[in-house]
């Protein structure tokens, strides 16, 4: 009896994916295992068939067993190239929807894609649709040599769909998914949304990293939560939308150079595809952003807020533009925008950053603790709402208290360790101690805030007058490693000459004695 080599769905070869899906699911790399797993089989099938006749019918039963081992190698073969080649979807009964057991490995960026919503026979629509998304996606991602990342289906039971961007942000934490995509399908396409599972803390700096918010220099910040997307009719530019999942892959992964190359092939040149460039612009512009080039980040901003004018993240992103270039009006226009239009943490905690660089420091703790209320995480609303606290209220125990949780977050924020230090010295020396511990901490994680030496020279010349060397030593450093005209400087130097005429022998400790010792 002989088998034909029927190329219709319905031939040896979809049969044999169909087998080998049904039975090995588990294994990740199909067009490895196929042929290792059949050949490992014909040899034992091979190995039976010769200990039939092993004197007789030897040649012919091994001729035959290697025959048969070599055809069913080629077979599964051409079939797995044949559904990778087409991006056909693979039916698996039973295995497509994940099983508890079944989350994504750790290691692997995850793309969990469920049934689209559908009515009647558009039901059966958002099933294909949801197969052929898995199965190009997973080509596309073999293609072009990514090997951690994967999509996977999930089966809802009938009439059942994902419906907002918290359900599927839950269903994806639940098995470890970095991105869930569900939607509607019509009569005119399909819309696709994309639901960013964990979005990343800290991804951005929107303004960069300093240590003072009162000096005009720039403060980090939190990104505390990503843009959901939804891109109408993306999903009939399979392309552009890999492209799109890819970028956001490597943004994930702060490699912000291969995701503005992805992000840019996303891009649709036509306005009547469909497809919604805004969200696109802004990630374009938050890859710029990662890159350090805040021009072109601008640029892009733009771009997608002609497009979405009311997106808070958008208009978060302009407004620290121009906060980092200190036009404060201009940023603080687009903060209040993005706020009227959407409450976020990272825009109330930006508005309460230039609201303490105004000295309006009221609003700036409202804006703060509103920061706070949206999002408990964001390490550096307490650091600055403890800065406005210490420094421009007198109120040292709150103070200290915020410090404190910011170090909880980020032990090794010198920053914090100082601004601690300051407020402790200032309750007076019953927490000397405490101060001093802070100061010599911060100078050895955070050598540049120079402050510390001074503080420390505070402290021992408040003490008794044996710790007077102690506090020359480290006033005289500070003096020498700080720029003249810093008004602490001068404080110093008075600390010093009122020393030294209490003992002159003092002055051993100096490296360069001040003339009018």
């Amino acid at each position: 009896m002989y088998l034909k080599h029927d190329t219709s769905p319905i031939g040896i070869p979809y049969l044999l994916r169909f087998a080998w899906y049904s039975f090995m699911n588990y294994f990740k790399d199909t067009t490895f295992w196929t042929p290792v797993v059949f050949f490992v089989i014909g040899v034992i099938a091979l190995l039976l068939l010769s200990l039939v006749e092993i004197i007789s019918k030897r040649v012919f039963i091994w001729g035959t067993g290697i025959t048969l081992c070599l055809s069913i190698l080629v077979v599964t073969y051409l079939a797995d190239q044949h559904w990778v080649k087409n991006n056909l979807p693979i039916v698996q009964p039973g295995a497509a929807e994940l099983s508890k057991s079944e989350p994504f490995r750790r290691d692997v960026f995850g793309i969990l894609i469920t049934n689209f919503y559908g009515v009647g026979d558009l039901e059966i629509k958002g099933r294909q649709i949801q197969s052929s998304l898995v199965a190009t996606l997973n080509s596309r991602f073999k293609k072009l040599k990514i090997s951690d990342a994967e999509a996977k289906e999930y089966v809802l039971s009938d009439g059942k769909s994902i419906k907002s961007f918290n359900e599927a942000r839950n269903l994806g934490k639940e098995y470890n998914a970095q991105i869930v995509i569900f939607g509607t399908v019509t009569i005119n396409g399909y819309i696709p949304q994309i639901a960013i599972v964990n979005p990343q803390s800290e991804l951005l700096q929107i303004i960069e990293a300093e240590t003072d918010i009162f000096k005009n220099e720039n403060t980090f910040t939190i990104l505390e939560k990503q843009n959901d997307i939804r891109l109408s009719a993306l999903t009939d530019k399979p392309l552009q939308l890999t492209s799109f999942i890819t970028g956001l892959k490597y943004l994930d992964k702060k490699d912000f150079t291969n995701s503005l190359k992805y992000f840019k092939e996303a891009l649709s040149d036509l306005s009547d595809d469909g497809i919604q460039n805004a969200p696109i612009y802004f990630y374009v512009g938050i890859s710029h952003q990662g890159l350090g080039d805040h021009e072109l980040a601008y640029k892009y901003f733009k771009e997608s807020e002609k497009l979405s004018p009311d997106n808070a993240q958008t208009l978060t992103n302009i407004g620290a533009y121009f906060h980092r270039k200190n036009k404060r009006k201009e940023a603080l226009t687009y903060y209040d925008k993005a706020i009227s239009n959407e409450t976020l943490s990272i825009t109330h905690y930006n508005r309460g950053v230039l609201y303490s660089e105004l000295k309006r420091y009221d609003e700036a703790l409202n804006d703060m603790d509103e920061a706070l209320k949206l999002n408990p995480n964001v390490s550096l609303a307490y650091y600055t709402r403890g800065v406005i606290l210490g420094r421009n209220k007198g109120e040292y125990d709150l103070a200290i208290e915020n410090f404190t949780t910011t170090l909880k977050f980020r032990p090794l924020f010198g920053p914090a360790l100082y601004n601690r230090g300051v407020a402790y010295y200032m309750k007076g020396p019953i927490v000397d101690a405490l101060a001093e511990k802070d100061f010599l901490k911060c100078l050895e994680i955070y050598p540049k805030r120079r402050e510390s030496l001074y503080f420390l020279g505070l402290i021992y010349e408040r003490g008794d007058q044996k710790d007077f060397p102690k506090s020359i030593n480290y006033l005289d450093k500070y003096v020498n490693e700080v720029k003249p005209d810093n008004n602490l400087t001068e404080d110093a130097l008075i600390k010093i000459n009122k020393m030294l005429k209490k003992d002159k022998t003092l002055a051993m400790y100096l490296v360069n004695p001040p003339n009018n010792y």
